[in-house]
């Protein structure tokens, strides 16, 4: 019976020796897969520090927070040899880590975009500014010194890691600055057609003002002095880029040269008037004296009156009254032909 006993007991304690034994292997092995773990999860932290110190992003640096917290409470799970609790910290710490990496080298590259995108904005606004000077027309200025300020404003908020609005500022100043270039080049286009009327408009110029010299009509000199002042005036404005203000006054001077033109023209044909009918008066005017009809007579004085009330008409440029005064001239002159027999 002893002997059974101790047998029993013998193999009890083997069994215990053997249990033993592979529950320190297989805590050794946990304590092993730990350690390596958490080594592994410490280099990515590391790393992560490493990474968040250039781009210091602030979700970065709050993930990376978060994963060395997770590591410490690994570290204590470890010295209280809670191995699998342990491991499982320490990778969901590296987890945090990485994803604070990630956040960071993304957050880098917008930050990069963000850089190329006010590099290129600088380079744009310092290529029109060689283009435009302080004597460029108001509203150029207005829009190009709106696009410097989005820049500057820009810049400031790029340095306080706000890139956000930084990117949307500068976008917007380039946006502004092309829409400045094509305008300045619209312009440009507007400019050389205005100027070449106008060299255009000083031969008109020189031709209409020898012709009013020609046509002696005070009118027509009047005229003449208000087109010269609109074109003088459509030059200063051009000069000053103000090519809308110049397109009215060189307007205004087409229309009070074709004033000119036509005062000059009525002079020419009035005066022809005036010469037909003198010509005619003086070819009626022994036959209707010897006719021996007083009216005939006294109408073809008051035909002669009427026509020199129309030389002075048309010598003070008075033109409406120098044709009607023509024309009852001329129709006296008819009344008294007929009453003559002529």
């Amino acid at each position: 019976m002893k002997r059974k006993l101790t047998t029993t007991l013998i193999i009890a304690i083997g069994l215990l020796i053997t249990a033993a034994g592979a529950m320190a292997q297989t805590s050794q092995q946990l304590r092993s897969r730990f350690e390596m773990e958490f080594e592994r999860t410490q280099q990515v932290i590391n790393q992560a520090r490493a990474v968040i110190a250039e781009s210091r992003t602030e979700k970065g640096a709050a993930l990376l927070k978060f994963a060395e917290e997770l590591q410490k409470r690994a570290h204590e799970a470890g010295r209280l040899q809670m191995y699998r609790r342990g491991g499982e910290l320490t990778l969901e710490a590296r987890e945090k880590a990485r994803a604070a990496i990630t956040v960071s080298r993304q957050a880098e590259e917008n930050e990069n975009l963000v850089q190329r995108q006010l590099e290129k904005t600088d380079k744009l606004i310092s290529r029109v500014q060689e283009r435009i000077g302080q004597d460029a027309p108001r509203p150029l200025l207005t829009l190009f010194n709106a696009a410097k300020e989005n820049q500057r404003r820009a810049w400031e908020f790029y340095r306080n890691r706000e890139l956000r609005p930084a990117l949307k500022l500068s976008r917007q100043a380039e946006k502004s600055v092309r829409r400045l270039i094509e305008r300045v080049k619209a312009q440009a286009g507007e400019a050389g057609r205005l100027q070449n009327q106008i060299r255009q408009m000083e031969q008109t110029l020189e031709r209409i003002r020898a012709r009013v010299q020609e046509c002696d009509n005070e009118e027509a000199a009047r005229l003449m002095i208000r087109a010269e002042e609109s074109f003088r005036e459509c030059q200063n404005f051009l000069n000053n880029g103000q090519l809308q203000q110049a397109e009215n006054k060189l307007q205004s001077a087409r229309r009070l040269m074709r004033q000119v033109a036509e005062a000059c023209a009525d002079q020419d044909s009035l005066g022809n008037a005036i010469r037909r009918v003198n010509m005619e008066m003086e070819q009626a005017s022994e036959a209707i004296m010897n006719s021996g009809d007083s009216q005939a007579i006294e109408l073809m004085r008051t035909a002669r009156k009427h026509l020199q009330a129309a030389e002075r008409n048309c010598e003070s440029a008075d033109t409406e009254r120098c044709a009607a005064n023509i024309k009852a001239a001329q129709m006296s002159l008819r009344k008294a032909q007929r009453l003559a027999g002529i």
